[in-house]
């Protein structure tokens, strides 16, 4: 998942007293913040039942459907028949582990690895949906959460990197 967050970051060195450095510092930490709190409070979302009006998930065929309600449900190899990202689970456990998260100055990358060869950002047979980019969907209302998110912490973290910058330079 790329999430595109935009942080002006012209003028902040001057605005906080601190160095450029500390300011590319104090935007990447937050960006890993970004992305575990969206791991942990947005990704699960994704897999309860509803999740398809929500994040607008492309609509399985009935064929599937019905399969998956009246073949592999009472089977118990699928465990959820009204949801569309999970069917036995293991996608959505393989997605919930933890994720290895990029973060750089000006943007980040959250990396989960699913295990099914389904589950991908660009889907192998033409009349599959794009479960990847399902997954990775993000709304406005948690766009604007984690926005506040980065607004409350961006002053905190410049100025820990900033303290820590001129420790470092009296040593």
């Amino acid at each position: 998942m790329i999430w595109l967050f935009e942080i002006n970051r012209k003028g902040l060195a001057e605005d906080y007293g601190a160095s450029r450095r500390a300011v590319n510092r104090a935007t990447k930490r937050l960006f890993e913040e970004i992305g575990q709190y969206w791991q942990e409070m947005f990704l699960p979302l994704h897999f309860v039942q509803g999740a398809r009006e929500v994040y607008r998930y492309q609509p399985r065929q009935d064929k599937y459907k019905k399969y998956k309600r009246e073949v592999l449900y009472p089977k118990g190899k699928a465990i959820a028949p009204d949801t569309d990202l999970v069917k036995s689970g293991r996608s959505r456990q393989d997605l919930e582990r933890p994720a290895a998260i990029r973060a750089y100055p000006t943007r980040f990358s959250v990396t989960m690895r699913a295990d099914a060869k389904y589950f991908q950002m660009r889907p192998y047979k033409s009349k599959h949906p794009a479960m990847g980019k399902e997954v990775t969907t993000v709304t406005a209302a948690e766009s604007n959460e984690l926005a506040r998110l980065g607004q409350e912490r961006l002053p905190i973290l410049i100025a820990e990197e900033n303290q820590r910058t001129s420790s470092r330079k009296r040593l």
